[in-house]
């Protein structure tokens, strides 16, 4: 009788709350599994197969109804059975990792059994389970009673400790998950020389010349005792008077010098004798004048070699560094004298707090100040813009791959000198931080002493976060692990953090660097990330191939990438060449046969190795910037070659095949260079096949790469851009939707694109080939893709990045003619039009902390605003604004829908500086810490101010100059959306009107009169004005309100009478409050005939407090110019005195009397309010002196006076 046919014994989804290491056990009988606590053995049954169903699949039998919610698309996951009369699990299958792609039905030999473990890093997991139970079989027929099953029972419970290693909790503490390294070093110091030599390089030092001299000295100081001994015998006051010397010194005497002094300084007391402290008498202070600091410093500034001005340059960066770390060691020295000696902070310890901040400031800036010296020289910038091999054409791979590195679109990955690094830990660094940051006084006090000690926290925090941007300082940290760990501690404090919900790198660096708080809590959890991952590739580098120790630390990194920290921490591979290679080769281990495997040709343990490093290297090839491209575009043939020989899985998109589709682009740039990638994307752009409709094929989909291109110069490649050309210049073309796949090629195509035209001869090559209409269809094709979309935008926001290529591009070619391209402009308008909004809607809702959507929205309209400057800085046509306001009629209603608004406005903001965004009182407007971080985070800091080349004077002033006949226009708008319940668009209307007033008040006046006038208009007309009327005053009383929270507001409209139009707003609501035309309810005025007009004096009221609080904090602006402002006159403030002390007797108990006295409050602050209350105050001393004491010794104060209430105005003027 044969086997009968497998059926399935259980179809589940496991649910847990978050993503983490988990263990579900499962039970089975008959009929149905079991998942309980406890287990009873009922009858055993016989597996066959295991199958996951992923996220939103079905599965296919109609006889059981489960639908897939795996997540995450793909984890480590291992399966253990026990079987009858054993007390411990045993693998069922070897360890693997679950991937969409990959057969998701997993083969196993048959096994009896009743109990099954699943172990791995999941959120939720659906599970098939395929077998027969032992009736159906008919093998058993075994009868238990209650001993047996006890027996049974009992033997299953608490194995679990058996698992291999990969499976045992991650939940590790700080100390057991960040280890020293074992392989990863930085360079070794050169050994000293002998005792001999030194003593006979001594005597020689004494009697010769200079050049001998300082050859001797220089051998002297390579090594650190003798160097030691060079120091302590005054060898570096010889050196300075070298320096010191008035007759003129050759260029090679110069360079010898400098290198003895580098020499010199790699060590703490070289850097102590050359800025005259050594020998210390006190280690506590640092005294002394260096003289050859001094003449160092002027042999910078005197007109020098490169070669002599970079070392110069060098060894003064070194001396400064030494400098400020030695004095941030006195100060927090002190600071913990202090504190343990009187244990609490007094005005000494605050002073020395404060110095410890001044010092830890100027150490982040030297520490961001690395990276090579470039010669400023006109004969070097033209150099640099040349490219050598141009045998082969300035577009070859061999020509132009280089440029991708040199990109400025990259956060500063240059290595921190080593040197540095050392002298960082002999001034102790690591260990003052820690001591500081742990210091329980510290943290419990307030005020200003609490201030300071955040301000430090964070500086602190900002240093450990650019060591994390390199090599040198990810070991550096590593090499001190117990003190990493504690700095960790002392970061994140007591409170725990959610991990999936940490911030990454990136956002957090660019955030402090620009004004934002990051709490330590999110420093100390992203420096424990990173030192993970290097521990992790630490780990790689030393574990067998093809083991399961190496499986296991893949698996490490794979769960590291779930969260957005971890995904940005993995980018550190690239820092590690010899560790990316290592990936390449894991890659080839799928192909690899074992005897042991079954039913295909690579074994398990290489199948889930090989889609474990598919995964990691998908990280890295999706990011954005150039120095994660160039880790690894010069190993794209390999890295595809292992990828297309290896893969053995199925068609769906799992992370080989992504992977495959991300690098595709990078083989035809390899192979045709950057000419052969124009053409194919322009297939791409047409929405083509690139392998079916070019001779330039998808190269992921054959095996034989080096044969797979053909010459790019062929005929049929020839016509692709004329083909291209037909296609956009059909009227009727209005965008095509592209395929995942060919935005993931387009994506890294631009990319490559967008690095290289950096270059100026690239750009005009590159131009020349046509790119522009790539360019152009590309952003046809993104604009419809958006207009069509839902809320699912993500797809597109790495790819919508790379339109910088398009500013860089129109910026690098043709400056000298104008750009008539119509049909650009308005691409990049419309694709405006489409982002912007859901820019706007990602503001309004940041529920996330980290804004990945919002960020990349912003980043597109940056871009793309960088972009359309282009227009009027060079005087293109047809004009931007005529294009964006045509439709706007002053004389008629407005023409623009919500988007064109939106867009509009969100196009206007970007096109001026920003306006002080920390400027505003109540707090910074939604878009404003968007658009001050959004392009730094995605493309870096360096690539940011690239972006903003139209923010120069010159431009802004061609700017403002073609905007100014359209200022009508842009009022009307003003006008019309002022009264909008939308904060965000509110917030961009005050934004863009503060921005003109930084840049021309005269322009910015053109901008609030129409408001100003419809005001006036119904506050002199004393007829009942309608619902919607009084309702729009209002809204422009509070939008004005909302304007003055910028003091740079207050100039602008005091210039306009502000003051005149607001009190005549209140004798509009004097005239109101007729009780036979008021009614009083529940606190708030509404008057009969509709919307109360006593509610105005509450915007009101709001913009007195804020006039008056921007007059008493002028003296506090800070750094930012605020030119010359108007200011309020005491007779200005008498006058608004004499208002608000007449509504304190009319107004009821409710928010306008409370914004009464806000504003009574305020005046007070400031000198000429004072003096208002001065004056006004003896006008009544008549009154103030007929008040008669009670028996206690109070006044009393009079109940009314002339038969009207009085109490609230005694008692703002007590308060006063």
């Amino acid at each position: 009788m044969g086997r009968p046919e497998p059926c399935v014994l259980f179809a589940q989804t496991f649910v847990h709350p978050h993503l983490d290491e988990y263990v579900d056990e499962l039970n089975v009988t008959h009929s149905k599994w079991i998942f309980v606590a406890r287990y009873c053995l009922l009858s055993p049954s016989s597996f066959t197969a295991c199958e996951f169903l992923e996220q939103n699949v079905s599965f296919a039998s109609q006889a059981v109804t489960l639908l897939g919610a795996t997540s995450p698309p793909s984890f480590a996951l291992e399966v253990f059975v026990q079987c009858e009369g054993e007390t411990k699990f045993r693998r069922l299958c070897q360890p693997f990792l679950y991937s969409p792609s990959s057969s998701n039905v997993l083969e196993v030999e048959a096994v009896v059994t009743n109990h099954l473990v699943v172990r791995g890093s999941y959120r939720s997991l659906s599970l098939v389970i395929y077998g027969n139970t032992a009736e159906d079989l008919g093998q058993f027929n075994i009868e238990f009673d209650d001993s047996s099953i006890t027996n049974l029972v009992s033997s299953a419970v608490g194995k679990l400790e058996d698992l291999p290693l990969a499976l045992h909790s991650t939940n590790l503490t700080i100390e057991d998950s960040i280890s020293a390294l074992s392989t990863l070093s930085l360079p070794v110091v050169a050994s000293d020389i002998s005792v001999e030599a030194k003593q006979l390089l001594q005597l020689m030092l004494k009697n010769t010349n200079v050049m001998l001299g300082l050859s001797v000295a220089l051998l002297l100081c390579s090594g650190r005792e003798s160097c030691f001994h060079f120091v302590s015998g005054g060898g570096m006051e010889q050196l300075v008077q070298f320096f010191c010397r008035d007759e003129q010194i050759s260029t090679a005497t110069t360079l010898l010098l400098l290198g003895v002094v580098e020499q010199a300084t790699q060590h703490s007391f070289g850097c102590e004798g050359f800025l005259g402290w050594w020998p210390r008498e006190d280690e506590n202070k640092l005294s002394g004048v260096s003289d050859g600091y001094s003449k160092l410093l002027n042999l910078l500034l005197q007109k020098q070699r490169h070669d002599v001005a970079s070392c110069a340059t060098y060894v003064l960066h070194r001396l400064r560094f030494y400098e400020v770390a030695s004095r941030f060691e006195c100060a927090v020295l002190s600071v913990l004298g202090g504190l343990l000696t009187v244990g609490m902070v007094t005005s000494d310890t605050l002073d020395m707090l404060i110095c410890a901040k001044s010092q830890l400031k100027k150490l982040l800036k030297l520490i961001n100040s690395r990276g090579p010296i470039e010669d400023p020289s006109p004969v070097a910038r033209a150099t640099k813009s040349l490219i050598l091999g141009q045998t082969e054409g300035v577009l070859s791979y061999k020509a132009s791959n280089n440029l991708i590195t040199a990109s400025n679109c990259c956060f500063s990955n240059w290595d921190i000198d080593l040197h540095l690094l050392a002298l960082l830990k002999e001034r102790g660094f690591l260990p003052l931080s820690v001591a500081i940051l742990s210091s329980s006084i510290l943290r419990s006090e307030v005020g200003r002493a609490m201030d300071v000690f955040v301000d430090i926290a964070s500086s602190i925090g900002a240093i450990l976060l650019s060591l994390l941007f390199c090599r040198s300082g990810l070991i550096f940290l590593l090499h001190h692990p117990e003190l990493s760990a504690t700095i960790i501690h002392a970061l994140r404090g007591a409170n725990n953090v959610n991990k999936d919900a940490c911030l990454p790198l990136r956002y957090a660096s660019v955030s402090i660097s620009k004004g934002f708080f990051c709490a330590p809590q999110e420093v100390g959890m992203i420096v424990g990330t990173h030192l993970r991952v290097v521990n992790a590739i630490d780990r790689l580098l030393t574990a067998s191939p093809n083991s399961e120790e190496f499986l296991w630390v893949l698996w490490e990194l794979c769960a590291l990438a779930r969260s957005d920290c971890g995904r940005q921490a993995l980018l550190a591979l690239g820092y590690f060449p010899e560790a990316v290679k290592i990936l390449i080769e894991a890659l080839h281990s799928a192909k690899e046969q074992e005897p042991v495997a079954k039913n295909s040709g690579a074994s398990p343990l290489n199948i889930a190795i090989f889609h474990s490093a598919a995964e990691i290297f998908e990280v890295i090839v999706s990011d954005s910037t150039a120095s994660s491209l160039g880790s690894w575009i010069g190993h794209v043939m390999e890295l595809h070659r292992a990828l297309h020989s290896s893969s053995p899985g199925s068609n769906r998109k799992d992370a080989p095949t992504r992977l495959l589709e991300w690098i595709d682009a990078g083989v035809i740039y390899h192979k045709n260079g950057a000419t052969g990638l124009v053409r194919y994307a322009a297939v791409l752009a047409s929405g083509g096949d690139a392998h079916l409709t070019s001779t330039i094929p998808l190269v992921s989909d054959l095996a034989d790469v080096e044969n797979v291109i053909g010459d790019s110069s062929g005929g049929s490649d020839a016509n692709v851009m004329e083909n291209l050309g037909k296609f956009i210049s059909d009227k009727s073309f209005d965008g095509v939707i592209l395929r995942d796949s060919s935005v993931a090629q387009l994506t890294t195509a631009f990319r490559i694109l967008a690095f290289i035209s950096e270059n100026s001869t690239v750009a005009a090559t590159l131009y020349d080939e046509g790119v522009i209409a790539i360019i152009y269809a590309v952003l046809v094709n993104c604009r419809f893709m958006l207009e069509r979309s839902s809320n699912s935008y993500d797809y597109l926001v790495d790819e919508g990045t790379e339109c910088n290529s398009t500013s860089d591009l129109l910026l690098e070619r043709n400056l000298q003619e104008q750009h008539r391209n119509t049909k650009l402009l308005n691409v990049l308008l419309r694709l405006h039009r489409e982002v912007s909004p859901k820019l706007a809607a990602c503001a309004a809702d940041l529920s996330s902390p980290y804004p990945d959507s919002a960020l990349g929205f912003g980043a597109i309209c940056h871009l793309l605003v960088s972009a359309l400057a282009c227009w009027p800085v060079y005087g293109w046509t047809p004009g931007l604004f005529h294009s964006l306001l045509a439709n706007v009629q002053v004389t008629s209603s407005l023409a623009l829908g919500p988007k064109e608004t939106c867009s509009l406005l969100c196009l206007l903001n970007d096109l001026f500086p920003e306006e002080g965004a920390w400027l505003w009182k109540n707090g910074m407007p939604l878009l404003s810490a968007l658009r001050k971080l959004s392009v730094g985070t995605v493309l870096g800091p360096q690539k940011e101010r690239e972006v903003n080349w139209y923010l120069h004077p010159v431009h802004l002033e061609k700017l403002l100059s073609q905007l100014m006949p359209h200022l009508d226009k842009v009022a009307q708008i003003i006008q019309h959306y002022a009264i909008s319940a939308l904060v965000v668009i509110q917030d961009m209307l005050r934004v863009f009107i503060i921005r003109i007033a930084c840049q021309k008040a005269e322009s910015c006046s053109i901008l609030v009169r129409p408001i100003f006038s419809w005001i006036l208009d119904h506050a002199y007309d004393f007829s009942s004005p309608s619902d919607v009327d009084a309702y729009k005053v209002y809204r422009y009383l509070d939008f004005l309100a909302s304007l003055l929270e910028h003091p740079r507001a207050k100039a602008l409209l005091l210039k306009e009478g502000v003051i005149q139009m607001l009190t005549r707003v209140l004798d509009r609501c004097l005239a109101a409050t007729d009780t036979d035309r008021v009614e009083i309810l529940d606190g708030r005025s509404s008057a009969k005939f509709g919307f109360g007009l006593l509610n105005w004096s509450l915007p009101v009221f709001k913009s007195f407090s804020l006039i008056f609080t921007s007059q008493a904090s002028l003296h506090h602006a800070g750094e930012n110019d605020l030119h010359t402002f108007e200011n309020l006159s005491t007779e200005d403030c008498t006058i608004i005195l004499k208002y608000l002390l007449r509504f304190f007797q009319v107004l009821p108990v409710g928010k306008e009397l409370l914004a009464c006295l806000t504003a009574f409050k305020e005046l007070g602050y400031c000198s000429e309010g004072r003096r208002a209350l001065a004056a006004t105050f003896d006008c009544v001393s008549s009154v103030v002196d007929d008040r008669e004491k009670d028996g206690n010794g109070n006044y009393s104060l009079p109940n009314d006076m002339n038969g009207e209430r009085v109490p609230h105005c005694y008692v703002a003027a007590k308060t006063c």
